[in-house]
């Protein structure tokens, strides 16, 4: 044997030793292992599968099936009188002596109600829960709006003409009552307390799951303090739903959430369009607060601070001094309302409510507006770098809070970026941010309401630049450069070339009707 296939017997021998030991747990060096296996002094803990059977028998009979027969009408800008589609149609209605007093208006005449009565009825389905004996029950607010009847039926079959008592748009909810024969006394359900509702905590939905009937899902609570504004247009951040995948489907809208002592937890109110297991319910806590407004006005009335907000996020939260983002960010206060009487500025930060924390700026509104107007609160206020206490007396909304509405404009045009004119150093500050910008015009400023001597224009916005990636839209009116006020585009390339590289800058600008505070690096 030579000396080469010693050499490659003995490589063979010692990979085969390897092998073994490695199969047989045997290894010269003890290191710590990918993964572990529980051992057996410490057993897995045991997860209850819960039986729905016996929650369901005894809180049935208070769930019902809502039918809704919508009213018929006409648009009110088809009333207007200019072009009357209907005139041709109608052959002059207002002639002859019964239809006198309808000549200016043929949507009175007897014809145009006949015409009406051949208007197919808009029918709907939905789901609702009784919550004392006297019949008050709950339900969502798009179930019963624009409705001219609406029926319930219970589990046992019985059917009962159903009243509104009070709507809450914003909030999706309905108060309404059954009407019955005095004395008679309903199947009802408790309230529980959402608020210590756990993630993960098994629940259960109840509805009229497709117009088929009362149906049963099951699940668990997926997250809570959903905010839907990114999915619903309209919608404002003063919802904050509990997230579940038991399934919701068409028709469950209304119906009440259970946790598994047979609570309701939450009104089943959206689910997203495309996604399997997502639901959401309005949680019980917030319904509980607005019942006795619904009750006594039929509304709900909310006071209101008088500042408009914005998130504080990580590059904002290192501009104004705070150790991590938190809290809301004041952009504008209004003239007039509570906020400025009790002296909140442009870009303070609200850390605080009433002793409460404020996590984030979602949870501000809610905190204001579910106190009853003439509240006196307590604000903890960061500005300039230190904490300071305002106390503030709340007011009502001039109008009914939920007649309050997103405005969304069109989209405009994404104007041609074009070199700033100016040569040198102001050239290059302004390139250095990515914008362009002009001086604003004396019938401008007073159209905006801007200051006689304040800001200047962004006429466009560099694509890829600094600008662009931060969110500064054409248009924007750049009121104030880390905390400076801006009067010229001299004023505003003087305070770019003073921010290093790599520093943050902040800006205030304003847009549209709103004012708006935006941090970023500056390369």
């Amino acid at each position: 044997m030579n000396l080469h296939s010693i050499g490659r017997s003995l490589v063979w021998g010692f990979g085969l030793c390897l092998g073994l030991g490695a199969l047989t747990g045997v290894s010269p060096v003890h290191a710590e292992s990918l993964s572990h296996t529980r051992p057996s002094s410490k057993p897995a803990p045991k997860i209850a599968v819960y039986d729905f059977s016996g929650l369901v028998k005894r809180v049935k009979p208070a769930v019902f099936n809502l039918h809704v027969e919508g009213k018929r009408y006409i648009s009110r800008s088809r009333r207007r009188r200019s072009g009357r589609p209907f005139d041709d149609f109608f052959s002059n209605p207002w002639r002859g002596r019964r239809n006198r007093r309808y000549r200016h208006d043929p949507y009175r005449s007897k014809r145009f109600r006949r015409w009406m009565r051949r208007i197919p009825v808009r029918r709907s389905r939905g789901s609702g829960f009784l919550i004392n004996s006297q019949g008050y029950a709950l339900t969502n607010h798009h179930v019963v709006k624009n409705a001219g009847k609406i029926r319930a039926q219970l589990a046992n079959g019985h059917n009962y003409d159903v009243k509104v008592i009070g709507t809450s748009p914003l909030l999706d909810i309905a108060l309404i009552k059954l009407k019955a024969p005095a004395g008679k006394k309903f199947p009802y359900v408790y309230l529980g307390n959402s608020q210590k509702l756990p993630v993960g905590a098994p629940v259960m939905a109840i509805g009229n799951a497709r117009g088929l009937g009362i149906s049963v899902t099951a699940g668990i609570v997926s997250a809570k303090g959903r905010i839907l504004s990114r999915f619903k247009r309209g919608r404002t951040n003063y919802d904050n739903y509990i997230q579940t995948d038991a399934a919701i489907n068409k028709g469950n809208s209304g119906g009440p959430l259970f946790n598994k002592n047979g609570d309701v937890i939450g009104i089943n109110t959206a689910i997203l369009r495309g996604g399997r297991g997502i639901g959401f319910a309005v949680p019980i806590n917030v319904v509980r607060r607005i019942l006795p407004q619904l009750k006594k006005y039929g509304r709900v009335e909310r006071a209101k601070l008088g500042v408009l907000i914005q998130p504080v996020t990580p590059s904002l939260a290192r501009s104004f001094g705070l150790s991590h983002p938190h809290g809301a960010l004041v952009n504008r206060v209004v003239s007039g309302s509570p906020a400025q009487r009790a002296g909140l500025r442009q870009g303070d930060v609200i850390v605080s409510f009433n002793g409460k924390k404020v996590l984030n700026s979602s949870l501000l509104p809610r905190m204001v507006a579910f106190n009853p107007p003439g509240t006196k609160a307590k604000l903890g206020v960061l500005r300039s770098g230190k904490m300071i206490t305002l106390y503030v007396s709340l007011t009502r909304w001039g109008r009914s809070f939920d007649d309050m509405t997103t405005a969304r404009g069109r989209k405009k045009r994404k104007p041609i970026f074009r070199r700033p004119s100016k040569n040198g150093k102001l050239a290059q500050s302004l390139m250095r941010l990515g914008v362009n910008v002009s001086t604003i015009s004396t019938s401008l400023r007073k159209k905006w309401g801007l200051p006689a001597n304040g800001g200047v224009r962004i006429i466009s916005v560099r694509a890829g630049s600094p600008a662009d990636a931060n969110g500064l839209r054409s248009g924007d009116v750049i009121m104030k450069v880390n905390r400076n006020p801006i009067s010229s585009i001299k004023g505003l390339a003087r305070q770019i070339a003073s921010i290093k590289s790599g520093d943050n800058i902040l800006l205030l600008i304003r847009r549209e009707d709103s004012s708006l505070f935006l941090a970023f690096n500056l390369k």
